[in-house]
C-alpha cells in the first residue's frame, strides 16, 4: 500500500484590482501623471485611452468665405441683402472678410438656411459648429495590489476630488 500523497497547499490567489480614472483633459492628465511614479506601476498596469471630445457651444454658424478683395465681398454682401439674406462682414483676424449669415441653436435651422442660400445661387456658403475640440483621456489601472490601490485612491482624492475612480473588470 502506498502512503497517501500529501496535497501541497496552493498559494492563495492575490486579489487584484482594476480602476478607471477619467475622463481627464490635458491639464488634469499632466497633473495625474506627475503623481503616478509613487505607485511603482509596471508598464502593463497602466493603459491610457485618448479620445477627442467636442466642447462646442452647440451653436451652428452659417457664413460665406471671404473673397479676394474687400470690394468684392461688399458687392456680394449687397447681392445677398437684395435676395433677402441679412449678413455682416466679420472683422476679427481669424475670419476677416467672411460674411456672417446667421448663428443657430439647432443644426436643422442652419442647414435650412444653407440650402436656401445655395438655391439662390450662392454656392460657396458654409456651416460650422462653434466651439473648440479638446483632447480627453481615460486611464485604466490593472492588476493593482492593495498598497497600489491605497496610493491611487489617495492620489485621486488629492488631485481630482470631482472625478472618482471607477471599478472595472481586470
Amino acid at each position: 500500500m502506498t502512503p497517501p500523497v500529501e496535497a501541497k497547499p496552493k498559494p492563495a490567489a492575490k486579489p487584484v484590482a482594476c480602476y478607471n480614472w477619467g475622463v481627464l483633459d490635458g491639464k488634469l492628465l499632466a497633473r495625474v501623471k506627475g503623481g503616478l511614479p509613487g505607485l511603482k506601476l509596471k508598464p502593463e498596469q497602466l493603459v491610457e485611452t485618448a479620445k477627442g471630445e467636442s466642447k462646442g457651444t452647440g451653436k451652428f454658424w452659417v457664413y460665406y468665405p471671404a473673397l479676394a478683395t474687400k470690394a468684392e465681398t461688399q458687392t456680394l454682401a449687397a447681392e445677398l441683402k437684395d435676395k433677402g439674406f441679412d449678413n455682416y462682414m466679420v472683422n476679427n483676424a481669424e475670419f476677416k472678410g467672411t460674411l456672417s449669415l446667421g448663428l443657430f441653436g439647432k443644426e436643422e435651422g442652419a442647414k435650412a438656411l444653407v440650402a436656401k442660400i445655395k438655391a439662390a445661387g450662392f454656392d460657396k456658403v458654409s456651416m460650422q459648429q462653434k466651439g473648440k475640440t479638446t483632447e480627453s483621456s481615460l486611464l485604466t489601472f490593472k492588476a493593482l495590489d492593495d498598497a497600489q490601490v491605497s496610493k491611487l485612491q489617495a492620489l485621486q482624492k488629492r488631485l481630482t476630488p470631482g472625478i472618482a475612480l471607477k471599478s472595472c473588470q481586470p
